[in-house]
């Protein structure tokens, strides 16, 4: 008996190792190259990103005779309306009196 729970319990501390070190990761990779980015430069290229798609958004022109065409005249409104509903607590978190 003192032969069987011994070898359980190496069986154990080998299964909950592996497990360590399958869930730490065991990666090699210097986690400390990441964080050394310079962040004003990733910031001001994404800036530079969104100027330049507002300034094609801004440089768009459309033409107002595409709304009296035949075609836009003849386009359908299929939504369907939303009935009123009962307004709820102003803050549903707060506790019921």
């Amino acid at each position: 008996m003192n032969n069987k729970s011994t070898i359980i319990i190496i069986v154990v501390l080998i299964l909950a190792a592996l497990g360590y070190f399958f869930m730490k990761g065991g990666s090699s990779v210097d986690d400390s190259a990441l964080l050394q980015g310079d962040v004003s430069v990733m910031s001001d290229n994404s800036g530079a990103q969104v100027l330049a798609l507002l300034n094609q958004i801004n440089a768009i022109e459309i033409d107002p005779s595409i709304f009296s065409s035949p075609v836009y005249q003849t386009l359908r409104d299929f939504s369907v309306p939303i009935p009123p509903q009962n307004v709820g607590r102003p803050n549903p978190f707060e506790p019921v009196r």
